[in-house]
């Protein structure tokens, strides 16, 4: 499989995992906003819960698997293996919240060739199994040894599991629905005919389907007996915990679990005695899970408690309620401190002012200047005082309302009826005689003026354009 491949294949499990990751995180994360309103807070005492009670915490993720046996692993990464999953869940044993008890299951696949420092690749064997893992362990955490909780928290763990696998080989093409044996050949390729029967150069090449038929259980392929196809095995896991919140983190982690069987790739040290070229390999079938979970604790209670407190236990602060000017409006609340004792104030805690102009009612020596008049200290119209043009100006209605001209085109203005009339020299302009000068007459005399066939000059131009405009 290339790199290219692995990451595409990755992607597909990551974007589901990415995406549970975040909506969890987000819904999570809801739960814990604080209430501004200062009222509550006088009202409410938060407090640390001496005995919360401690849920099992849920992780799911996904990683991959490399094995490690006669046959291996064309090479070996994080990303060089077969795409797996896993969840588990964990919970509290001691008060110092150092120690887990885990139970987990994982799924996934391992697969290897004969390309290894045990099998030679001139027996052209491979394998590949799907892998059911259930164990418990426990896990340890260092906690006791922070004051305070990190933001990063290492762990190490121990566990024994159970195995399900059942090893499968690729040893025929499907080939129009029939099964051909493989051939492989001196010169490196695979084919459907034996190099013997073969031609080099009309023989067809083909690339193996990777579709594992042959359940090598059942076949003996090397003579050495049957086997089961459950076994039990030790994990030892390490890693890091990230913390998102107080009910979730991430885990990034990696787990070697030794097998207490050698049948996982098919190939045991019995198989040496029929093969010499097999190399005996000491020790059982081993492999590596290298993941990321993110973890969520649902159920357990808060690390912190809201109480409600009876007026009486609450613990005011005197700010909160004092009423410094006495106008029975708070002065948390009050957008007018030192307002005199006895004057009347609104909701906001601000003397009422009648006539709007900036003086309190109680301060006003004239309550009922005109809105936007200026005045004095004291709330006295200034109108004595000021020029005329510092005046507010008065509106009129719209029927007593009309245009003074002032362009030099106008030659003459009809006041009565308001409005212009056509000056002598542009008549000819208003051919349907309506005593308007419409728009596409305007464009018609521009028309003539660019094609010289008109008296009129750029000035005309111009001030026919004013014309019009003021009409």
């Amino acid at each position: 499989m290339t790199i290219k491949s692995q990451f595409r294949h990755m992607n597909k499990g990551f974007k589901f995992f990415l995406l549970l990751l975040v909506s969890i995180f987000i819904s999570s994360n809801a739960f814990s906003q604080e209430d501004d309103d200062p009222w509550m807070q006088v009202l409410t005492d938060t407090i640390i819960n001496e005995n919360p009670v401690y849920m099992p915490v849920i992780g799911i993720g996904p990683g991959y698997f490399n094995f490690f046996g006669e046959m291996q692993n064309p090479g070996w990464s994080p990303l060089n293996g077969n795409y797996g999953g896993k969840l588990n869940i964990s919970v509290f044993v001691d008060k110092r919240h150092s120690m887990r008890f885990n139970f987990g299951v994982m799924y996934g696949s391992l697969n290897g060739n004969s390309d290894s420092k045990y099998v030679p690749s001139n027996m052209n064997h491979n394998f590949k199994t799907t892998l059911v893992v259930g164990g418990v362990g426990m896990e340890y955490n260092f906690a006791h040894m922070y004051r305070q909780k990190p933001k990063v928290s290492p762990f190490i763990g121990l566990g024994l599991e159970v195995y399900n696998y059942s090893p499968k080989a690729d040893m025929f093409y499907n080939k129009n629905g029939s099964n051909l044996p493989y051939y492989y050949w001196n010169d490196g390729t695979v084919r459907l005919v034996s190099q013997a029967e073969g031609n080099p150069l009309t023989s067809e090449i083909v690339t193996p389907d990777g579709d594992y038929e042959t359940d090598l259980s059942i076949l003996d392929l090397f003579k050495t007996g049957s086997y089961s196809q459950v076994a039990i095995g030790l994990s030892a896991d390490a890693g890091v915990d990230f913390p998102l919140t107080d009910r979730a983190s991430i885990r990034f982690g990696s787990s070697l679990h030794y097998a207490f069987s050698d049948n996982i790739d098919n190939i045991t040290d019995k198989v040496h005695d029929n093969y010499p070229e097999v190399a005996i390999k000491s020790g059982n079938d081993y492999y590596v899970f290298t993941y990321t979970t993110f973890n969520l604790d649902l159920f357990s209670s808060d690390e912190s408690k809201i109480v409600q407190n009876v007026y009486a236990e609450a613990d005011f602060d005197e700010e909160l309620y004092e009423d410094e000017d006495n106008d029975n409006v708070l002065d948390l609340s009050d957008m007018c401190l030192g307002t005199p004792f006895g004057v009347e104030v609104d909701s906001l805690g601000c003397p009422y002012d009648k006539d709007n102009d900036g003086v309190p009612d109680y301060k006003d020596l004239q309550n009922d200047t005109k809105y936007g008049y200026p005045v004095d200290a004291d709330g006295k119209s200034l109108i004595d005082v000021l020029h005329p043009s510092l005046l507010p100006v008065e509106a009129v209605e719209r029927e007593y309302a009309y245009m003074i001209p002032v362009s030099k085109s106008w030659s003459t203005f009809d006041s009565k009826n308001n409005k212009i009339v056509i000056p002598k020299k542009f008549k000819s302009v208003d051919t349907d005689g309506d005593g308007f000068i419409s728009y596409d007459e305007v464009l018609k005399i521009i028309d003539l003026f660019f094609d010289f066939k008109t008296d009129f000059k750029v000035e005309d131009i111009y001030e026919l354009n004013e014309l019009f405009f003021a009409q």
